[in-house]
């Protein structure tokens, strides 16, 4: 390679890939594929998201007792989040 760049590198892969394969029905079927799998990627990172947040809360270490850690982890757990593992660390 020279060094230079090509013209179509600077162009985004996916706008690209939709004005080459606008007529071969394997691309279009690519394209819509990979834009489900990035709705569910989406989806799935917005529910991971809330589950950390939860955690984060959980291993916040700014309670001074042991009875408020303990009512901490009872709201929890009463509100659905997976404390399993909170004891293993």
């Amino acid at each position: 390679m020279s060094g230079r760049y090509n013209l179509l590198s600077l162009v985004p892969g996916r706008a690209l890939y939709a004005e080459l394969g606008k007529n071969l029905p394997g691309a279009q079927l690519y394209l819509r594929m990979t834009d489900a799998m990035d709705a569910i990627r989406s989806k799935w990172h917005g529910k991971t998201d809330e589950v950390a947040q939860a955690w984060r809360k959980l291993i916040a270490n700014d309670r001074p007792s042991l009875i408020e850690e303990n009512r901490r982890l009872h709201r929890a757990m009463v509100e659905g989040v997976p404390v399993e593992y909170a004891c293993i660390a």
